[in-house]
């Protein structure tokens, strides 16, 4: 069969683009230290506005790449605020998180790293700090955090949240993250004062990382 020189401009377009596309695949396949570095949003508690997607922020539907945790730095909100860190419309980094073999994981924003050890909490990021924050019954001392750890005017939604470091029981007092989704309505808690998970995110949960939409 023969084919017309604008045919065959055509097929050869076609298969530059699919040469491109297939590479592309496979780099991002062997640089994401993953077996699928593609994450489906399921659920709307990393949206920015309930009525409107953007892009550069994570909305229902978005196909997210995504990498192993060796493969990136984790930043915190707490800590992007101090080194200018961004990723999706908001300091710090996005990470996904398993919550056990029979549940769904998580992808919310990685808030804060908390540390225990010898029975007691601390936060060292907290010293440069410049957002406000608040824990009255350590004194505001963030080497030795007690009762309530309270964070004001957190995240592009201006979130006033708290969390008791002493609610944590025995078995989930280790260190980690607190995280929380971006959505400013639906999500206006730690995922570990909200019932989503009862303890920080300790690396070890971390299954991926939000590098791309």
């Amino acid at each position: 069969m023969k084919l017309s020189r604008g045919s065959k401009v055509i097929l050869s377009v076609i298969g530059i683009f699919a040469i491109i596309i297939a590479g592309g695949f496979i780099y991002i396949n062997s640089t994401s230290g993953l077996d699928s570095p593609l994450s489906v949003i399921m659920s709307s508690s990393m949206q920015h506005d309930n009525y409107e997607s953007s892009i550069g922020t994570i909305d229902t539907g978005d196909v997210m790449i995504i990498k192993s945790p060796e493969k990136v730095t984790i930043y915190s909100y707490v800590e992007g605020t101090i080194n200018g860190y961004r990723s999706f419309g908001d300091y710090g980094s996005v990470i996904i998180y398993e919550r056990g073999d029979d549940v769904n994981p998580v992808i919310h924003r990685a808030i804060v790293w908390l540390d225990y050890n010898n029975g007691k909490w601390s936060c060292p990021s907290l010293a440069n700090y410049k957002g406000l924050w608040s824990c009255p019954s350590s004194n505001n001392d963030y080497m030795n955090l007690r009762g309530t750890l309270t964070f004001t005017d957190v995240t592009q939604s201006r979130k006033t949240v708290s969390i008791n470091v002493d609610d944590f029981t025995d078995k989930n007092r280790h260190s980690g993250y607190l995280t929380m989704g971006d959505n400013p309505t639906t999500n206006t808690y730690f995922d570990q004062s909200a019932g989503i998970i009862s303890h920080p995110i300790g690396t070890d949960d971390i299954r991926a990382v939000a590098v791309h939409e």
